[in-house]
Parts: structure tokens; sequence; C-alpha cells
């Protein structure tokens, strides 16, 4: 309608358009605004319901408040008239407590007098007591006075009997020291007159010896074939020397290599002396087949002969002691480490013909020195070694130690001995 109007009528038409937009916005915000007025109405609808319900709560409350003053002035009244009561029942007890206490004063003035003469006649307990307190402890001052000495009568008296003990056992040590003492005096003595003896001997030995050195200087001055032989009397004096240290070895070594002898007795050859000796050996050899056989030598051959012979042999029983003394101490080695009796009774089977083989170059003091060392040794395990159950094993192993421990010392002594001693082939072919 509006597009087939006249053109001369846009105005109105705008016109018209902005009324239409204008109405079409009143009516929207109208619609908005009642949309808002009835929930607000909802809202105050709901306030004042609220408001209503608080109105009847309070009024409720209010009720029962009433009520509650209702009771609360009946009960003040209830407690006014028990105050009452309770008052006129005091005003009667203060009375009678009034003269209740006009009574206890007059007590009270009686005591106090009561109460000073006891204080005064407690003045008097008092100081008594002071008096016997001063007497009690002067008693127990002398009391100390008397403990203390008691005490250092029991002290000198203790003192006293310990040093009479500690004199007792200083005179039985000094009288076991004295016949200690008196023992080694004993056996020095006797040993001095050996020595005497044995002096005697080799002065002796020493003026026949002189003498034939006389007569053996007069044959070489006859004999021009055979060297002079200046220092063979020398060496035959030093040899003799060797033999007598020999049998004084011999004597003192009664009983050799035991093990439960004692140690610090024990004899051993010189090396000098040992060295001559067995130097004489070979030069009376050498000589013996340089000087032809006269009847001025003969003597002195049978001499050389005897001492070998008794050298040799002094050797073999030397060296069939000392293995037999090895063999003891693998035995109490396989007995203390608990080995089998079977491998332990092999020791100590060897015949004499097969010690006889045994090698002689050795020193005669060597062996026994080692057998000194094992002896010692032996002990030390006695008294470390714990008893202790060990296995076989162990106790083998034990046992070959010990063993290779002894070998290896005969070869070193061996080893060493042969650098210092040749013995001659003379000597080897007697021993075999």
């Amino acid at each position: 309608m509006l597009i087939s109007c006249a053109p001369g009528t846009r105005g109105c038409l705008h016109i018209c358009y902005i009324v239409i937009t204008v109405t079409i916005s009143l009516e929207k915000e109208r619609r908005i605004l009642k949309l808002r007025l009835e929930a607000v109405e909802s809202d105050y609808d709901a306030q004042v319901k609220e408001l209503q319900t608080d109105i009847i709560a309070m009024r409720i409350d209010l009720k029962k408040e009433k009520k509650m003053c209702r009771q609360m002035e009946r009960e003040k009244n209830t407690t006014i008239s028990e105050l009452m009561q309770q008052n006129q029942s005091l005003t009667c007890r203060l009375n009678t407590s009034s003269e209740n206490e006009a009574l206890l004063r007059e007590e009270m003035s009686t005591l106090r007098l009561e109460f000073l003469k006891h204080k005064s006649s407690m003045q008097e307990h008092v100081q008594s007591i002071e008096s016997l307190r001063q007497e009690i402890t002067k008693l127990r001052e002398e009391k100390h006075h008397l403990e203390n000495q008691l005490n250092t009568v029991v002290e000198e008296r203790n003192s006293l009997l310990q040093s009479l003990n500690d004199s007792y056992q200083e005179i039985r040590m000094m009288r076991h020291v004295n016949n200690e003492h008196i023992a080694t005096i004993n056996i020095q003595d006797a040993e001095i007159t050996r020595l005497q003896e044995t002096a005697s001997i080799l002065h002796n030995r020493l003026h026949k010896l002189s003498i034939q050195t006389g007569e053996q200087k007069s044959s070489s001055n006859e004999d021009d074939r055979v060297k002079p032989v200046d220092s063979q009397p020398h060496r035959s004096l030093m040899a003799e020397l060797a033999e007598q240290k020999m049998i004084q070895a011999e004597n003192y070594n009664c009983s050799p290599f035991t093990l439960e002898d004692d140690d610090n007795v024990e004899f051993e050859m010189d090396d000098d002396t040992y060295m001559a000796y067995l130097s004489c050996f070979n030069q009376d050899i050498i000589s013996d087949s340089l000087v032809p056989s006269d009847s001025h030598n003969i003597p002195l051959e049978s001499s050389n002969v005897n001492t070998k012979e008794t050298f040799i042999n002094e050797l073999r029983s030397e060296v069939t002691e000392i293995y037999q003394q090895m063999n003891r101490m693998c035995v109490e080695l396989c007995a203390l480490t608990g080995t089998k009796q079977e491998s332990c009774s092999k020791a100590g089977t060897h015949t004499p013909d097969e010690l006889a083989m045994v090698e002689m170059d050795f020193r005669l003091g060597s062996l026994r020195s080692v057998l000194t060392d094992l002896r010692g040794l032996l002990k030390d395990l006695r008294i470390d070694i714990p008893e202790q159950p060990t296995s076989s094993n162990l106790s083998k192993d034990t046992v070959m130690s010990d063993e290779k421990k002894a070998e290896t010392i005969e070869v070193s002594n061996s080893s060493m001995i042969t650098q210092y001693i040749p013995i001659s082939s003379n000597i080897i072919f007697f021993l075999l």
C-alpha cells in the first residue's frame, strides 16, 4: 500500500514509518515493564509471606517469653521466702556464735597463760637439749678418732703381715738361689778339677811331643831326600789338641741329643783346630807317600793311623746319633700334629749299614747346632700350638713342611761345610 502511493506522499510515509517503529518499540518496552512488574509482584508476595511467617513465629516466642517471665517471678518469690527463712536461722546462729565467742575468748586467755608457762619450760628443755647435743658431738668426735686409730693399727698390722710374708718369700727365694749357686759352684769345681787334669795331661803330651819333634828334626837333617818338616810338629800339636777336644765332647755328651737334655751344655770344635786337624791328616798321607819307610817313622805312622780311625769312628757315631735324633723329631712332630702311627712308625728303622752310607763332609758342631735350633722350634711349637682337633691333611702338611725345613737346613749346612772343609779322598774311602 505504501509503494502504490504517489511520490508526493513520501514525507508522510516516512513519518508514518517512524511512528510505527516508535509504537513497536513502545510496545516492546511495555511488555518488558509488564514482565518486570509481574516479577516484582511475585517477589513482593514472597516477602509478604515470609514476613507473615516471621510475625507468627515472633508471636509464639513472645508467648513463651511471657510464660518464662511468670515462672521466673514465681521462682523469685520462692527464693525470697527461702532466703527470709535462712536469714532468720542465721540470726539465731549468730547469736549463739557470739555467745560461744565470748566463752572461747575466756578459754583463750586461760590457754595463753598456760602457753606462757609451757614456753618458759620449753626454753629450759631446749637448753638442756643443746647441752646434750654438744655432749653427743664430743662423743662422736672421740669415736671417729678412736676408729681412725683402730684403722691405722689394722693397716700397720696388715702391712707388717704383708712384709712378713714377703720376707718369708724372699728368704725362700734366697735359699733356692743359694742352693742353685751352691750346685753351680760344685759343678764348676768339678769342671775346674777336670780341666786341671786335662791341662796336666796336655802338658805331659806337649812335653812328649817336643821330645818327638827333636828326634824328628835330627832324623830330618840326616835324610836329604825328604823336605824339611818345620811345620809338622805344630800340625801334630794342633791335631792332638783337636783330638783332646773331641774326647772332652764325648765325655760331656754321655747321653747326646735327647730332647729333654739341657740346651746350654754344648761342645763345639774351633774352625782353626779342625782345619789344622784335617790338614795334618792330608799332609801325613802326602809325607807317607814321599818319605821311605824307615824304622824311625813307624811309631809316627801308627799314631796317625790310630788318630784317623778314632776320628772316623767318632764321625760315624755322631752321624748315627744325629740321624736318630732327626727321626725322633719326626716322630714327635707326627704325634704333635696327630698323624697316623703307620707313617710315624717308619722312622728309626734304618740299619747301621744304611746309616754308614751317609756322606761325611760336615763340621763336628754344625749338625749339633742345627739340632739345638730344631729342638727350640719344637718347644715353641709345643707352647704356641693350641690343642684342637685338626684334620689329617693339615697334620700331614705340617710334618712335610718340617721335614722339608730339616732337609733344606741339612743341604745348606752341607753346602757351606763343603766350601770350608775339603776332606781328602782317603778319608772318604775309609768311611765307605
